[in-house]
């Protein structure tokens, strides 16, 4: 009787586990299926970038910026203003574009023909990407004379502050055509169609000539 119990109670848990697996894989199945559902699309939801990092970024140079110096440096790229980000933000399948890489990519491709082009060499984009490099050194500063390059930098982004209406207007036209020759360098073979970079419409109407 005892072993009799004992079997139907074992036969019980067994069609219990069955229909429990049974329920699993058919509330799986739909799941299984809206998670294909954007590949098939061809939507690039949560894909990664196709760019990778700027060698010249350096992390949270704002926040150390100001730390150290007392002073806060906003850096961009000409003509992209907030609003134009928040417009085209709206209509990118793959939101939060990286301008600030977008911004270190272009300068680490053009700004190595500082050794040939005075103008690219006297540029504000390419001082401050030399600066960057410097801090990036693969030995490292030591805290003193990375404080210097921090403070340096400041000055480099005060000095063009105070410069007149007329010369920050013509130092904007000088940047945009900077980020053009920039564009055209890093935009070539295959990055013309895989890179985030060359293929983001604001990107493109500001720079590529689109």
């Amino acid at each position: 009787m005892h072993m009799r119990m004992h079997m139907h109670t074992s036969c019980v848990s067994c069609s219990m586990m069955s229909i429990l697996r049974a329920s699993l894989l058919m509330v799986g199945a739909p799941l299984l299926i809206l998670s294909a559902a954007p590949m098939a699309s061809g939507l690039p939801v949560g894909r990664e970038l196709a760019d990778q990092k700027s060698t010249s970024t350096v992390k949270h140079i704002g926040k150390e910026t100001q730390a150290v110096t007392g002073v806060k440096v906003s850096t961009g790229l000409p003509g992209v203003t907030p609003a134009k980000k928040s417009t085209a933000a709206a209509n990118e399948p793959v939101s939060g574009a990286p301008y600030a890489n977008y911004k270190n990519l272009l300068q680490d491709a053009v700004c190595p023909l500082a050794a040939v082009d005075p103008e690219i060499k006297d540029s504000l984009e390419c001082k401050a990407h030399a600066i960057r490099m410097e801090l990036n050194k693969v030995d490292g500063l030591s805290a003193v004379e990375r404080a210097g390059v921090l403070h340096h930098r400041v000055a480099l982004f005060q000095d063009a502050g105070k410069a007149s209406a007329e010369d920050q207007r013509l130092a904007k036209a000088a940047s945009i055509k900077l980020y053009q020759k920039a564009f055209a360098l890093y935009c070539v073979g295959d990055k013309k169609t895989s890179s985030d970079l060359c293929t983001n419409p604001l990107m493109l109407k500001m720079y590529g000539g689109a």
